[in-house]
Protein backbone atom coordinates (compact mmCIF):
# COMPACT_ATOMS: atom_id res chain seq x y z
CA UNK A 1 0.00 0.00 0.00
CA UNK A 2 1.64 3.75 -0.66
CA UNK A 3 0.40 6.84 0.03
CA UNK A 4 -0.61 9.48 -1.80
CA UNK A 5 -0.56 13.39 -0.94
CA UNK A 6 -2.57 15.69 -2.79
CA UNK A 7 0.22 18.45 -2.55
CA UNK A 8 2.64 16.77 -4.41
CA UNK A 9 3.79 17.29 -7.82
CA UNK A 10 6.55 16.54 -10.35
CA UNK A 11 9.87 17.50 -8.36
CA UNK A 12 8.60 16.05 -5.17
CA UNK A 13 8.55 12.42 -7.43
CA UNK A 14 11.59 12.52 -8.11
CA UNK A 15 13.76 9.27 -7.57
CA UNK A 16 16.70 11.27 -6.53
CA UNK A 17 18.24 11.49 -3.20
CA UNK A 18 16.24 14.89 -2.94
CA UNK A 19 13.12 13.55 -3.86
CA UNK A 20 12.99 10.52 -1.91
CA UNK A 21 14.24 12.98 1.16
CA UNK A 22 11.59 14.91 0.37
CA UNK A 23 8.68 12.35 0.19
CA UNK A 24 10.17 10.51 3.55
CA UNK A 25 9.67 14.03 5.57
CA UNK A 26 6.36 14.93 3.92
CA UNK A 27 4.94 11.63 5.26
CA UNK A 28 6.90 11.92 8.52
CA UNK A 29 5.16 15.12 8.88
CA UNK A 30 1.80 13.58 8.30
CA UNK A 31 2.32 10.57 10.51
CA UNK A 32 3.54 13.05 13.53
CA UNK A 33 -0.02 15.14 13.12
CA UNK A 34 -1.72 12.07 13.13
CA UNK A 35 0.22 10.64 16.78
CA UNK A 36 1.83 7.27 14.69
CA UNK A 37 5.46 8.90 15.10
CA UNK A 38 6.90 10.88 18.45
CA UNK A 39 8.61 13.38 15.67
CA UNK A 40 8.67 14.58 11.89
CA UNK A 41 12.21 13.26 11.38
CA UNK A 42 11.55 9.51 13.09
CA UNK A 43 10.77 7.96 9.67
CA UNK A 44 12.67 4.55 8.93
CA UNK A 45 15.09 5.32 6.25
CA UNK A 46 17.07 2.27 7.05
CA UNK A 47 16.07 -1.54 7.57
CA UNK A 48 15.27 -2.63 11.19
CA UNK A 49 16.71 -5.31 12.83
CA UNK A 50 14.42 -7.99 14.97
CA UNK A 51 15.68 -6.65 18.13
CA UNK A 52 14.30 -2.52 17.40
CA UNK A 53 11.15 -3.86 15.65
CA UNK A 54 10.46 -6.30 19.66
CA UNK A 55 11.42 -3.35 21.21
CA UNK A 56 9.23 -0.56 19.69
CA UNK A 57 6.30 -2.70 19.21
CA UNK A 58 4.00 -1.58 22.11
CA UNK A 59 1.78 -4.92 20.78
CA UNK A 60 3.34 -8.16 19.10
CA UNK A 61 0.59 -10.86 17.91
CA UNK A 62 -0.58 -12.95 15.37
CA UNK A 63 -4.14 -13.27 13.71
CA UNK A 64 -6.08 -13.51 11.08
CA UNK A 65 -8.40 -10.49 9.50
CA UNK A 66 -11.90 -10.86 9.98
CA UNK A 67 -13.19 -7.70 8.17
CA UNK A 68 -11.86 -4.67 6.42
CA UNK A 69 -13.68 -1.52 6.98
CA UNK A 70 -13.13 1.63 4.96
CA UNK A 71 -13.03 5.37 6.58
CA UNK A 72 -11.62 8.33 6.97
CA UNK A 73 -10.10 10.28 10.46
CA UNK A 74 -9.98 14.39 10.48
CA UNK A 75 -5.99 15.37 11.69
CA UNK A 76 -4.61 18.61 11.22
CA UNK A 77 -7.08 20.37 9.36
CA UNK A 78 -7.79 17.81 6.99
CA UNK A 79 -8.76 14.05 6.22
CA UNK A 80 -6.56 10.72 6.11
CA UNK A 81 -8.54 7.82 4.91
CA UNK A 82 -8.04 4.62 7.08
CA UNK A 83 -8.91 1.07 6.95
CA UNK A 84 -10.35 -0.90 10.01
CA UNK A 85 -9.33 -4.30 10.63
CA UNK A 86 -10.80 -6.62 13.20
CA UNK A 87 -8.68 -9.34 13.70
CA UNK A 88 -8.99 -12.87 15.23
CA UNK A 89 -6.08 -13.10 17.82
CA UNK A 90 -4.23 -16.46 17.37
CA UNK A 91 -1.01 -15.97 19.55
CA UNK A 92 0.16 -13.21 22.13
CA UNK A 93 3.63 -12.69 21.80
CA UNK A 94 3.94 -8.97 23.69
CA UNK A 95 1.79 -6.84 25.29
CA UNK A 96 -2.09 -7.24 26.38
CA UNK A 97 -4.11 -8.20 23.21
CA UNK A 98 -8.05 -9.44 23.47
CA UNK A 99 -9.01 -12.58 21.74
CA UNK A 100 -10.47 -10.39 18.65
CA UNK A 101 -8.89 -7.00 18.35
CA UNK A 102 -9.74 -3.87 16.16
CA UNK A 103 -6.99 -1.69 14.51
CA UNK A 104 -7.46 1.22 13.03
CA UNK A 105 -4.84 2.29 10.24
CA UNK A 106 -4.19 4.96 8.14
CA UNK A 107 -4.42 3.60 4.41
CA UNK A 108 -4.08 4.34 0.70
CA UNK A 109 -6.69 6.41 -1.57
CA UNK A 110 -9.34 5.04 -3.36
CA UNK A 111 -8.10 6.18 -6.19
CA UNK A 112 -4.69 7.30 -7.26
CA UNK A 113 -4.97 11.42 -7.61
CA UNK A 114 -4.62 13.22 -10.40
CA UNK A 115 -3.74 16.61 -12.24
CA UNK A 116 -4.31 16.84 -15.38
CA UNK A 117 -2.23 14.10 -17.21
CA UNK A 118 0.23 14.32 -14.50
CA UNK A 119 -0.86 11.17 -11.91
CA UNK A 120 0.66 11.75 -8.65
CA UNK A 121 3.49 9.84 -7.02
CA UNK A 122 3.47 7.48 -3.91
CA UNK A 123 5.25 9.20 -1.28
CA UNK A 124 6.13 6.00 0.54
CA UNK A 125 4.84 2.31 0.74
CA UNK A 126 2.22 1.73 3.96
CA UNK A 127 1.10 -1.57 4.96
CA UNK A 128 -2.30 -2.78 4.31
CA UNK A 129 -3.91 -6.45 5.83
CA UNK A 130 -6.27 -8.55 3.58
CA UNK A 131 -9.64 -10.32 4.63
CA UNK A 132 -8.91 -13.97 5.52
CA UNK A 133 -5.41 -13.54 6.13
CA UNK A 134 -2.78 -14.24 8.55
CA UNK A 135 -0.15 -12.45 9.72
CA UNK A 136 1.97 -11.21 12.54
CA UNK A 137 2.26 -7.86 13.94
CA UNK A 138 4.50 -5.98 15.72
CA UNK A 139 2.07 -2.36 16.75
CA UNK A 140 2.74 0.93 18.03
CA UNK A 141 0.63 2.43 20.96
CA UNK A 142 -2.62 3.93 19.77
CA UNK A 143 -2.54 7.58 19.10
CA UNK A 144 -4.74 10.20 20.60
CA UNK A 145 -7.11 9.66 17.35
CA UNK A 146 -7.06 5.98 17.59
CA UNK A 147 -4.72 5.01 14.43
CA UNK A 148 -2.04 2.61 15.34
CA UNK A 149 0.35 1.25 12.69
CA UNK A 150 3.26 -2.10 12.21
CA UNK A 151 6.33 -0.25 13.80
CA UNK A 152 8.50 0.29 10.63
CA UNK A 153 5.36 1.12 8.60
CA UNK A 154 5.52 -2.59 6.13
CA UNK A 155 8.69 -3.69 8.18
CA UNK A 156 6.73 -4.60 11.22
CA UNK A 157 3.71 -6.83 9.19
CA UNK A 158 4.80 -10.14 8.00
CA UNK A 159 2.41 -12.34 6.54
CA UNK A 160 2.11 -15.86 7.23
CA UNK A 161 2.25 -18.45 4.71
CA UNK A 162 2.63 -22.37 4.70
CA UNK A 163 4.32 -24.76 2.17
CA UNK A 164 3.44 -28.26 3.49
CA UNK A 165 3.89 -28.35 7.11
CA UNK A 166 6.17 -26.02 7.49
CA UNK A 167 4.74 -21.93 8.24
CA UNK A 168 6.65 -18.76 6.97
CA UNK A 169 6.71 -15.50 7.74
CA UNK A 170 7.93 -12.64 5.33
CA UNK A 171 7.37 -8.57 6.08
CA UNK A 172 7.05 -5.88 3.58
CA UNK A 173 10.97 -5.10 3.05
CA UNK A 174 11.39 -9.49 2.17
CA UNK A 175 12.89 -9.55 5.54
CA UNK A 176 15.56 -7.30 4.02
CA UNK A 177 18.27 -6.08 7.48
CA UNK A 178 15.76 -8.26 9.49
CA UNK A 179 19.23 -9.86 10.87
CA UNK A 180 17.79 -13.57 10.36
CA UNK A 181 19.35 -15.60 7.12
CA UNK A 182 20.02 -13.67 4.12
CA UNK A 183 16.41 -12.14 3.38
CA UNK A 184 13.52 -13.54 2.66
CA UNK A 185 10.64 -15.72 4.11
CA UNK A 186 11.78 -17.34 7.66
CA UNK A 187 10.69 -20.45 9.24
CA UNK A 188 8.04 -18.67 11.69
CA UNK A 189 8.94 -21.54 14.58
CA UNK A 190 12.50 -19.66 13.96
CA UNK A 191 11.14 -16.34 14.40
CA UNK A 192 8.41 -16.66 17.12
CA UNK A 193 11.57 -18.20 19.20
CA UNK A 194 13.54 -14.97 18.51
CA UNK A 195 10.68 -12.77 19.40
CA UNK A 196 10.18 -14.51 22.62
CA UNK A 197 13.57 -14.35 23.52
CA UNK A 198 13.78 -10.75 23.13
CA UNK A 199 10.47 -9.66 24.24
CA UNK A 200 9.59 -12.31 27.17
CA UNK A 201 5.66 -11.62 27.48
Amino acid sequence: MQFYHPGLRAPWSSDSGAGRFLRRALFALVLSVAGLLPAAGSIYAQHLKLDALCAQANRIFRGTVLTVTAGQVSVGGGSLPTATYKIQVKDTMAGTVAETVTLTMVSEPKARPQQGNIQRQPVLELPTLEEGKEYLLFLTKPSKIGLTSPVGLVQGCFTITKKGDTEFAVNGVNNAGLGIGDGGPVKYEELAKRIQALRPN
